[in-house]
């Protein structure tokens, strides 16, 4: 398994969603899907900063977490011949799972301030209000 960034830069860690790393990891590749295919795929939502073919899966890292969100909307589309499914190993930097004022833990909606994400399928882009999913 060979890691090319998009950008040039070195290649992202295998233990992929390591802290401050924003990772969509694309599951069902097949095996002729190039890194190249996997940059094309993205590129009408949002630019990979670096991509790795590993086991049949490609392992996507964003720039930050919005744009993994928008990223989500590519899952079970088209990727070459394989109908490819998207899952998000991505947090805001500022998530701790706690509330800054009282100290208590708390549920924080991931994708609530980008609109609702719908991991089963249609279009966020369409979809107004929802729970969204949460951590």
């Amino acid at each position: 398994a060979t890691a090319v960034p998009a950008d040039g830069s070195s290649g992202i860690n295998a233990e992929y969603g390591g802290a401050g790393k924003h990772i969509v990891v694309v599951k069902g590749v097949s095996l002729d899907t190039s890194i190249g295919d996997v940059i094309k795929f993205f590129m009408d939502v949002v630019t990979p900063k670096n991509v790795e073919m590993k086991y049949g899966q490609a392992i996507v890292e964003l720039e930050n977490h919005a744009d993994a969100i928008r990223a989500m909307i590519k899952d079970k589309e088209s990727l070459g011949a394989a109908r490819v499914q998207l899952e998000l190993q991505s947090r805001p930097l500022d998530y701790t799972g706690y509330d800054n004022f009282a100290g208590q833990q708390q549920q924080i909606p991931a994708a609530e301030s980008y609109g609702r994400v719908s991991l089963m399928g249609g279009d966020p882009r369409q979809s107004t209000g929802g729970a969204g999913f949460r951590w």
